[in-house]
């Protein structure tokens, strides 16, 4: 009896090291499997990042020639933050064309490099824009959707605060009319309208082109009145 015990030891024990290298290449797999997905965003992003920071300047024509603002933004995205000093001025100056969160990314480059004051401008300007967008997603609780949005995009984390005083918040909200007058914004919101129909949980219809320049005159007289009430 102790003889049979003895001897079926060794197998047990080999029967276990099979079982542990069995287990060991299953989760070797499943680890690949769960990482297929992000080699092509991993892939994309070495690719921009091994690019000139000039590279912004074809990248932006591309984007406004396929009328696609999301090309500009997944390369600006892909690139370090720190490249924003670079990057900013050059698509500032197609701004009303560009993604709206191309703005908070400049708004948070500028917080963590100090410059609160513009930081603050940025992210206010972003606010706006991405408002603006809200309401040509023929969303029926577009605006509504777009202020859970916005929640998230706290500017607590970024270590600035919105003035809480009508006399110093009229000033930057003056800024962000001005740069709408100087800049319309005239983007294709399609990639924002996408997430708030899906936070909405439903499809609907854009609102038709023809119809911006009427939305665009409501808000920005909407800011105007706002405006006017702070500094009474």
């Amino acid at each position: 009896m102790v003889a049979t015990e003895t001897k079926q030891r060794p197998l047990e024990l080999r029967i276990l090291f099979l079982i542990g290298r069995f287990m060991a290449a299953l989760l070797c797999v499943l680890y690949l499997l769960m990482t297929l997905n992000s080699i092509p965003t991993w892939a994309q992003t070495l690719w921009v990042r091994q690019q000139p920071v000039s590279a912004v300047e074809s990248i932006l024509q591309e984007s406004l020639a396929k009328n696609d603002p999301q090309i500009l933004f997944n390369w600006v995205m892909r690139r370090p933050q720190s490249n924003m000093a670079d990057i900013f001025p050059i698509v500032e100056k197609q701004a009303g064309q560009i993604n709206s969160l191309i703005f908070m990314r400049q708004a948070r480059y500028l917080a963590k490099n100090g410059q609160v004051d513009e930081a603050t401008f940025w992210y206010l300007y972003t606010r706006y824009r991405l408002r603006y967008d809200a309401l040509r997603c023929g969303t029926p609780t577009g605006t509504e959707k777009m202020d859970m949005i916005l929640e998230i995009l706290s500017p607590s984390e970024m270590n600035i605060s919105v003035p809480p005083e009508p006399q110093k918040l009229a000033p930057i909200l003056q800024r962000v009319l001005d740069v709408d007058a100087k800049n319309p914004a005239r983007n294709n919101p399609a990639d924002i309208c996408t997430v708030v129909q899906k936070i909405s949980g439903g499809n609907f219809v854009m609102v038709p082109e023809e119809s911006w320049a009427a939305i665009r005159h409501t808000l920005r007289m909407v800011t105007e009145q706002s405006i006017a009430e702070m500094t009474q």
